[in-house]
């Protein structure tokens, strides 16, 4: 049985070297020559989509920066005002993980209470985490924090 098939495969293998041979150097080298222009147009291709993704995030990042610029068109000025909309709801999602945060972080005041390695939160901070975290922080060089602290209380 194994021989059958050894056999099949080197009859096979043969008449592809046939096939092979009867070709002409010519076409051989234009196989070549398209098999290596095939490769190289999805190389192109990957290389384009990456270079696209980089514009994409790069232009992202000049929008942010710019949308407190003034724009001429109203093409831009739509896309601005989609960014601040955008920039508007992530900035109450992350007022709103502040909030959370605080009061947990009341809630594990107590030593005895807290779980164990509680205090310990290692991950990246987003811009618009900071910036929440910039307006909901308490000063205390503000002369009114004790009477919106009572307020809040009433």
């Amino acid at each position: 049985m194994k021989q059958k098939e050894e056999e099949e495969e080197y009859r096979q293998a043969i008449e592809k070297e046939k096939e092979e041979s009867e070709k002409t150097l010519v076409e051989i080298h234009r196989e070549k020559l398209r098999k290596e222009e095939e490769l190289k147009a999805k190389k192109q291709k990957k290389n384009q989509k990456k270079k696209d993704s980089k514009k994409k995030r790069h232009s992202k990042k000049k929008q942010v920066s710019s949308s407190s610029d003034s724009s001429s068109s109203s093409d831009s000025s739509s896309d601005s005002e989609d960014e601040e909309a955008k920039k508007q709801r992530k900035l109450k999602e992350a007022l709103k993980k502040e909030e959370e945060r605080n009061k947990i972080a009341d809630k594990l005041l107590d030593d005895r209470k807290r779980p164990y390695n509680s205090r310990y939160d290692a991950k990246t901070l987003t811009e618009e985490e900071i910036e929440a975290y910039h307006m909901v922080r308490q000063r205390e060089e503000d002369p009114m924090l004790a009477f919106m602290e009572k307020r809040k209380k009433n």
